[in-house]
């Protein structure tokens, strides 16, 4: 039967939504069968708190696939819990979204056949090196679609929601976050269940959704659950539209490019950017640190560090300059950091807007590649604004955290 729960980093900058009845998007979609052609039928965690590489590894399968238009992306979620041990990032396997993204950039993947999970027990496997050169093919591949980041203090908003049928509605599946029933209850409906009988949390790829109003409010997600192809429907379940805006926490999309897309040319960390001659930056660039941040998590950011610039209102800006061997075109990957106390910010490029990203998050966390199209760049010194558009409605600040700049030759 299927299973309802029922209740009563591209990030999304924070925007206004239609309201559910005027969203110019489908009534209804379903990927289910299509994700199933693509990566099999749902796998089981089995004992272990693993739902969220078998969430990452589900999604970047998919992705995988319709970046190559064919064949089956059957990937390893055991090398995944591996890949976040080995850049230190994780001692278990329970993964936060942006450690299960960055070993997957950094690392890679391999298939299921050639690394596979072991149901019962945390996996002390040993890596060989003739897996490792497989996983090479899919290092630096990546980007995340982030419509929500972590927050377990509020709930989504309408916006958010639509975002993630949005993505859905484009063909893309999402991995999903939230509170789940302490029972682990399936019901064709389940009742409304007290903010005491859910833990946080729990990892599902959502696949779908339908706008009904027979359900509360005014529709449900179809989602991939990691507990084997006989749990609910083939391994899959619904959520109602009001249980996922009373205990969503957390929702992110994958793309995946050809190979070495993102391999870097030239990398300028933030520390060694040169902060340009003007009042807003250098008032930035006096009050500017670096943040150690090997105490939050290790693995993530570049050296274990990034620079924090607090930016005080809408429109303050810090300009640091880059100097290039030679011109040419070049994408640009930005690896910032998302807080509690940081804004909607815009980037700039030689003073041309080329991106916006909200750096707001419950918990202070990796931004991942911020991509950014193209662009024609000269030889010698170029120049990079992080602008504050606005502040996030829960933020409680404007500032900004950079890590590093990646420029790759197009």
């Amino acid at each position: 039967m299927l299973v309802v729960l029922k209740l009563c980093v591209l990030l999304f900058a924070a925007q206004e939504s239609p309201d559910l009845d005027s969203w110019d998007l489908p009534q209804s979609v379903d990927l289910s069968s299509s994700v199933n052609a693509a990566i099999g039928a749902p796998r089981d965690q089995g004992v272990r708190l693993s739902c969220t590489s078998f969430a990452i590894v589900a999604v970047a399968g998919y992705e995988a696939h319709l970046e190559a238009g064919r064949g089956k992306r059957v990937f390893s979620e055991e090398y995944l819990l591996w890949a976040a041990r080995e850049i230190e990032t994780s001692s278990n396997d329970a993964l936060a979204f942006f450690q299960a993204t960055a070993a997957l950039d950094q690392l890679g993947l391999v298939k299921a056949k050639d690394f596979g999970y072991e149901l019962d027990a945390y996996s002390h496997r040993t890596m060989t090196k003739k897996v490792l050169r497989k996983s090479e093919e899919w290092r630096a591949r990546w980007t995340e679609i982030w419509v929500r980041r972590f927050d377990d203090e509020s709930s989504p908003t309408d916006s958010e929601l639509y975002s993630l049928c949005k993505e859905i509605s484009q063909g893309h599946p999402v991995a999903v976050g939230m509170f789940w029933p302490l029972d682990d209850r399936i019901s064709d409906i389940m009742e409304v269940i007290p903010r005491e009988e859910v833990f946080g949390g729990h990892t599902v790829v959502v696949v779908g959704y339908c706008r009904d109003e027979a359900f509360p409010g005014g529709g449900y997600f179809q989602f991939r659950n990691s507990r084997g192809d006989e749990w609910g429907e083939g391994g899959y379940g619904r959520i109602s539209f009001a249980y996922a805006k009373e205990y969503f926490n957390d929702m992110v999309g994958l793309r995946c490019w050809p190979k070495g897309h993102w391999e870097p040319k030239y990398v300028f960390e933030a520390e060694d950017l040169r902060p340009v001659t003007s009042t807003t930056s250098e008032d930035v660039a006096s009050d500017a640190k670096i943040v150690h941040a090997a105490n939050l998590w290790r693995g993530i950011w570049s050296g274990d560090s990034y620079m924090h610039l607090p930016l005080r209102e809408s429109g303050a800006s810090a300009v640091y300059a880059f100097d290039l061997p030679r011109s040419g075109d070049y994408r640009l990957g930005v690896f910032a950091t998302a807080a509690r106390d940081y804004g909607v910010i815009q980037i700039e490029l030689n003073g041309e807007p080329v991106t916006e990203v909200d750096l707001y998050s419950s918990g202070t966390s990796p931004s991942g590649r911020i991509a950014v199209d193209s662009n024609t760049l000269d030889k010698g010194e170029n120049t990079i604004t992080l602008r504050v558009v606005r502040k996030h409605p829960k933020s409680e600040g404007y500032g900004i955290g950079l890590d590093r700049i990646e420029l790759v030759v197009d």
